[in-house]
């Protein structure tokens, strides 16, 4: 039944959430900002996505994941966003292993 609902949410097909890419704060801009939907107002969360892409061979991991973090913090204190409630935050980093070319 879970896997249902995430390939419905993924799919475009949920109306639980408004999906807002580069949405402009005064700190920069949000990867993806997912706004509750108003058709429907029981869905208790937003949030905010920082999308990072490294490499395999990226020593500094842990660094990325801070600064992606600090970025987070920063958008969601910003006029924006700061007086929304339930706001949560995530960072998905994507470890590139191999450049794949395409025409």
């Amino acid at each position: 039944m879970a896997e249902k609902k995430f390939k419905r949410f993924h799919s475009g097909e949920s109306n639980a959430y408004v999906p807002v890419s580069g949405k402009e704060t005064n700190t920069g801009y949000v990867d993806i900002f997912l706004s509750h939907s108003p058709l429907l107002p029981e869905v208790k969360y937003e949030w905010l996505f920082d999308l990072k892409y490294l490499k395999a061979s990226a020593k500094d991991l842990d660094m990325q994941h801070s600064d992606a973090k600090k970025q987070l913090q920063d958008y969601s204190s910003s006029c924006l966003m700061k007086d929304r409630r339930n706001l949560k935050r995530a960072v998905i980093l994507f470890i590139v292993k191999k450049q794949i070319r395409t025409v």
